[in-house]
């Protein structure tokens, strides 16, 4: 724990070898707004492990989370602003978890093993202008994601396998689609149509 640490802002605990962020291991720790848990063996976040903390930059690259959830990630939804979850072997991310991420501008969930995308995955993501979702495994997206992204500026969909379930075939789907991101500056979809 950190509690006797109160002016703490910013702590890198990248590579050392942890398994598990457990509840309220922050909780005294008012000033932090950067946390790096980057490269290590995390499995599991607690539910409540982020309770009462301003994480602005979250980095939990390079472990071994399979699942994201709503209940770890939602005492962050008023505060993150960049989330850093690349190559952490993810899986699936719950239905709502980045729902009312207010001010989250930056979302890298690049070089994971997701494979579907739901339509309230990310809902009223107002303020998100980049999104990676490349070298996943995903075969479907539900076109109803982006429009509730108005300011998303850069998508990057690179190495996926929509195409091979004829995702961006379907013209409904593909017009929907483009219609809603028709505001972003940045679209990559090498490999995937």
């Amino acid at each position: 724990s950190f509690s006797s640490c109160v002016n703490l802002a910013e702590l890198e605990l990248d590579m050392n070898h942890l398994e598990i962020i457990a509840d309220v291991i922050f909780l005294n720790n008012q000033q932090l707004h950067s946390l790096s848990l980057a490269n290590n063996r995390i499995t599991e976040i607690a539910a409540k492990a982020f309770i009462g903390v301003p994480i602005r930059n979250l980095d939990i690259r390079g472990n071994s989370i399979a699942s994201l959830s709503r209940e770890t990630f939602a005492p962050l939804a008023n505060t993150l602003v960049n989330l850093w979850a690349i190559n952490s072997h993810i899986e699936v991310i719950a239905q709502g978890t980045f729902v009312n991420f207010i001010n989250l501008i930056m979302l890298d969930l690049s070089l994971n093993k997701i494979t579907a995308i739901n339509s309230n995955t990310f809902s009223s993501m107002f303020s998100l202008a980049t999104l990676f979702l490349d070298h996943n495994q995903i075969q479907s997206i539900d076109e109803r994601i982006f429009v509730q992204m108005p300011n998303l500026q850069m998508l990057d969909l690179t190495e996926n396998q929509c195409a091979n379930r004829g995702f961006f075939n379907v013209p409904e789907i593909r017009d929907e689609m483009m219609l809603a991101l028709r505001e972003c500056f940045d679209v990559f979809l090498s490999e995937t149509i």
